[in-house]
């Protein structure tokens, strides 16, 4: 059975990634999946040399169901670079699939 599908701003879909998905991802509820891995990020990123452009799923460990999709530029040193979170493209919330209208 497929979920209803709603399209948010960029500034909505942020809001409901950090409220709901950020918290259980930093404490380790999520299997990162790297779908993607560009070396190295674009030079408009402004990001330390060696930093990487990665596209990742965020898949719940106990359901193995995707919760999130995002975009997210990796540092050298491991921290997430821009404003320091991912920038999701997805999120599964409530039975509602999230996609960020483009």
């Amino acid at each position: 059975m497929s979920t209803p599908i709603r399209y948010i701003s960029p500034k909505e879909i942020r809001e409901l990634f950090n409220s709901n998905i950020l918290p259980d991802i930093d404490q380790g509820l999520f299997i990162v999946e790297i779908q993607t891995d560009k070396h190295p990020s674009s030079n408009k990123a402004s990001e330390p040399y060696c930093t990487r452009s990665q596209f990742v799923k965020y898949v719940d460990k106990y359901s193995l169901k995707e919760i999130a999709w995002a975009h997210r530029y990796l540092r050298p040193d491991f921290t997430i670079g821009a404003s320091g979170k991912p920038d999701p493209k997805m999120v599964l919330l409530d039975g509602i699939t999230y996609y960020v209208q483009s």
